[in-house]
């Protein structure tokens, strides 16, 4: 679900940044029409934080990678409400650095990968590195680094839809995954099952002989005389 709140913001960005937006859905609100970029790019990037958190597990098994990703979720969120306080400027220069900070994804990737053991972030860590770039690239044109033109703006783009095909390839492993650790959580669950079944019925099967013999003595000390040892009146 974050991711596909993710993607609904991104692609209401490249509406907005496009001017379909304006054109063909909210040309009416003039608002809308100065603000919807920054809003669906403070929007997109919560989302992606969130769905960085949950795909790599980072509260469980990278807590200080989760403590950095929560505080540049706090930035984004100062970024978001600076807009609507009429703060734009500071709003604009919180999104840059949110957009720089991401940047660290794909070595968060790659700790998953190769130290956790996590293969099913191998597309992550593609698809993560190609979406920096495409991020750096953008920034890169806000910023007067790179020059506006076809090329730069393509690849923007491209690198977006790419990066959108390759996470999806890394939803798909994660499925993979859950599924495999899934089988392997219900075969554990029926050799227990099997396992408790067996002790119960040794245990039942212990018990019984222990009442069987009781049973027995209670009979032999019913019917026989204690100081002599020979059968009584019940005996006979």
């Amino acid at each position: 679900y974050w991711y596909l709140a993710y993607l609904v913001f991104v692609l209401t960005n490249f509406v907005a940044n496009t001017g379909l937006g304006y054109r063909f859905i909210w040309h009416n609100f003039a608002y809308l029409t100065d603000s919807a970029h920054i809003f669906a790019t403070t929007l997109s990037f919560i989302f992606a934080i969130q769905f960085n958190r949950t795909f790599l597990q980072t509260k469980q098994f990278m807590p200080r990678a989760d403590r950095l990703l929560q505080a540049i979720l706090a930035v984004t969120i100062i970024a978001g409400l600076s807009y609507i306080l009429d703060y734009r400027g500071l709003s604009v220069k919180l999104l840059l650095l949110t957009g720089i900070l991401l940047g660290i994804m794909p070595l968060i990737g790659i700790w998953a990968w190769k130290v956790l053991k996590r293969n099913d972030a191998r597309w992550y860590v593609l698809a993560w590195t190609v979406r920096s770039i495409s991020l750096l690239v953008i920034i890169g044109r806000l910023l007067g680094i790179l020059e506006m033109n076809d090329a730069i703006l393509w690849t923007s783009r491209m690198g977006f839809l790419l990066e959108t095909v390759l996470l999806s390839f890394a939803l798909i492993d994660r499925i993979n995954v859950l599924r495999h650790e899934k089988l392997i959580a219900e075969e554990n669950l029926i050799k227990t099952l099997e396992s408790a079944n067996n002790s119960l019925e040794e245990k039942v099967l212990a018990r019984t002989s222990d009442l069987e013999q009781a049973r027995q003595e209670a009979e032999s000390m019913a019917e026989t005389d204690v100081l002599t040892g020979v059968g009584n009146r019940r005996f006979f």
